[in-house]
């Protein structure tokens, strides 16, 4: 009676190590998260993260908030020339040679 039950036990125990597995990943994801999270948020120097074809900025750090006088919500979906001196064709020309 019992041998009928092993496969399923074998494949139970597989899935509760495979169950197991995800929720470490999903955990090491999270601390991942958390770290960069931290690092961008807390860093002293002025960060902040653009779509290089919109120039429109996606997130800031306080420290850039600080430096260019706007809150957070205020440089979220900001423009890149709004902060910057240079011509667009200058924001341009330099976001492109960042990314190749």
């Amino acid at each position: 009676m019992m041998d009928r039950f092993d496969p399923m036990t074998e494949q139970n125990q597989k899935l509760l190590r495979e169950i197991n597995e995800r929720k470490q990943a999903e955990l090491a994801l999270r601390e991942s998260e958390a770290r960069y999270k931290s690092m961008f948020q807390d860093h002293p120097s002025v960060i902040y993260i653009h779509d290089p074809d919109t120039l429109l900025i996606s997130d800031a750090n306080p420290a850039a908030c600080s430096f260019y006088g706007y809150g957070r919500e205020e440089m979220v979906g900001m423009h890149l020339t709004k902060i910057s001196n240079e011509p667009l064709i200058d924001l341009q020309k330099n976001v492109n040679k960042t990314i190749c």
